[in-house]
């Protein structure tokens, strides 16, 4: 009779346990979906640079030949894309939809896919018709110039080059400046 005492106990202890858990569990889930919901579930500060900042210098070649530096790009839109990233998959088509009805069109954005050249196929196919691509494999003089640090991102050049805007992930592109 002992033993059967003693195994209610150990069973309602336990369960009594696993009851607390489960609802820490459904708390943090609330949490973090009220924090996903607000915007504030992922912090990227520092990832792009911020407003009023300028590019470390930086000369590269777009997949035309033509050279690409730092002051010769004023009031650009530059995305940047990493292959080996799910969400710049994802993102793409909403980059190329908005490099295709911006003003100034392919002349103003400019977009940065790391990666070798046949993992990056995919991305130069859909972002060649719509913006200067460069693409960086091993070395990254853009990437590393404008300081990202979590793809997809994009940062606004306005007309003295320096940094209007910037984002990580592309749920709010901006407008080109108009020249």
């Amino acid at each position: 009779m002992i033993y059967v005492v003693a195994g209610l106990i150990l069973v309602g202890t336990i369960t009594v346990l696993n009851l607390l858990l489960t609802f820490a569990v459904i708390r943090r889930l609330r949490a973090n979906a009220a924090a996903t919901a607000s915007g504030s579930g992922s912090d990227f500060t520092g990832a792009v640079p911020a407003a009023g900042e300028r590019p470390d210098t930086f000369v590269a070649r777009d997949l035309d030949g033509a050279v690409l530096d730092d002051e010769a790009n004023p009031a650009t839109l530059v995305g940047f894309f990493s292959t080996g990233c799910e969400a710049c998959v994802e993102q793409l088509p909403t980059f190329v939809r908005h490099a295709a009805d911006s003003p100034g069109g392919r002349a103003r954005t400019v977009a940065v896919v790391q990666g070798d050249e046949t993992q990056a196929d995919s991305f130069l196919r859909e972002l060649t018709p719509v913006a200067r691509v460069v693409l960086e494999s091993g070395s990254s003089p853009v990437s590393t110039a404008f300081r990202i640090g979590a793809f997809p991102s994009w940062v606004l050049l306005d007309t003295d080059g320096a940094v209007r805007d910037s984002g990580v992930g592309l749920d709010r592109l901006p407008r080109t400046i108009a020249a």
